[in-house]
C-alpha cells in the first residue's frame, strides 16, 4: 500500500506539470502512406525549469 501511495502521489506531481495534448488525425500523412496517421500535439506542452524529466525521475524512484 505504501508503494501505490508514493506512486499516486508521483501521478499528481507529474499532472502539475505535463499537460493532456490533443491527437489529431493527418489526412496528408493517411493518404501518404495508406495507413492511419494520427499525430500527438506535444508542442503544446509547457516548458517549465524543473519540467517532466525531473517528475519522471521522481516517480523512479517512487516505483523502486
Amino acid at each position: 500500500m505504501k508503494l501505490w501511495k508514493e506512486i499516486e502521489r508521483a501521478g499528481d506531481e507529474i499532472g502539475k506539470v505535463i499537460l493532456r495534448t490533443p491527437i489529431i488525425y493527418s489526412d496528408t500523412l493517411s493518404k501518404l502512406t495508406g495507413k492511419e496517421i494520427f499525430l500527438k500535439l506535444e508542442n503544446l506542452q509547457r516548458v517549465e525549469r524543473e519540467g517532466i524529466p525531473s517528475s519522471a525521475a521522481w516517480l523512479i524512484r517512487a516505483c523502486l
